[in-house]
């Protein structure tokens, strides 16, 4: 009777100690799971960070699936919950909006430029100039490809916006009227007008690249810098 006794404790003890081990594993595997799901999850940032944080990944999503991308692919892709999307937009309309917003606004990227401007020599404040207005029309051709046409609620009209986007290159141009043969308005006018005509491919069969290539069409034109031999010029 004793052996009886005695081996039904050890039993228990054994079977004690693997329930033990089981409730231990389940343990570290949750907390497993806690630790992966915090890695996986963006940092916290502040309100602005976060608002330009969600708008660069529903960008890059709307370019590469279309108009259809979900908010929980959004967030997914943002390394945040979902809820935190509606705590910053109220709908995914909301967000495209404020893409499209950012898109038009006619002094995005500005400042540098600005800076830019009053330095350096003509040549190299227009290439600069010229790369970001082909950035930026790149941008919105790629956006109106993946959501059509749309123009923003909270930005000024189109031709308001036009008209704004013609003053910021004048204000860049004006430190250097001096070498200018038209006045800085026209000039603004004139090279806006160039970029948009060499970079959309609906306007060239052959859009130009190199925005050094536009610039010197810009400032030296297509004639000839010497007359040809045995004209009257």
């Amino acid at each position: 009777m004793t052996d009886w006794r005695n081996k039904k404790v050890r039993i228990a003890a054994r079977g004690g100690s693997s329930g033990l081990a089981v409730q231990r594993n389940r343990l570290m595997s949750e907390r497993s799971l806690t630790i992966m799901r915090s890695m996986s999850r963006a940092p916290a940032l502040p309100a602005a960070e976060r608002r330009r944080a969600i708008m660069a990944v529903t960008e890059k999503l709307l370019v590469e699936r279309g108009k259809d991308v979900s908010t929980r692919e959004i967030a997914e892709a943002a390394g945040i919950a979902e809820g935190t999307i509606f705590r910053v937009f109220a709908t995914k309309d909301a967000i495209i909006d404020a893409i499209f917003a950012d898109a038009f606004d006619p002094k995005g990227g500005w400042d540098t430029l600005a800076a830019l401007g009053s330095e350096a020599d003509l040549e190299t404040c227009l290439v600069e100039l010229v790369t970001l207005l082909q950035a930026r029309i790149k941008r919105v051709m790629a956006l109106f490809a993946a959501i059509g046409f749309r123009e923003p609620t909270s930005a000024p009209h189109m031709f308001e916006q036009r008209r704004l986007g013609y003053q910021a290159v004048a204000d860049l141009l004006h430190p250097h009227a001096a070498r200018l043969r038209v006045s800085p308005d026209d000039a603004a006018r004139t090279l806006h007008g160039l970029v948009l005509a060499m970079t959309h491919p609906m306007l060239t069969d052959r859009p130009i690249g190199d925005p050094r290539e536009i610039v010197d069409i810009a400032l030296r034109g297509i004639g000839r810098a010497d007359p040809l031999p045995g004209s009257q010029e």
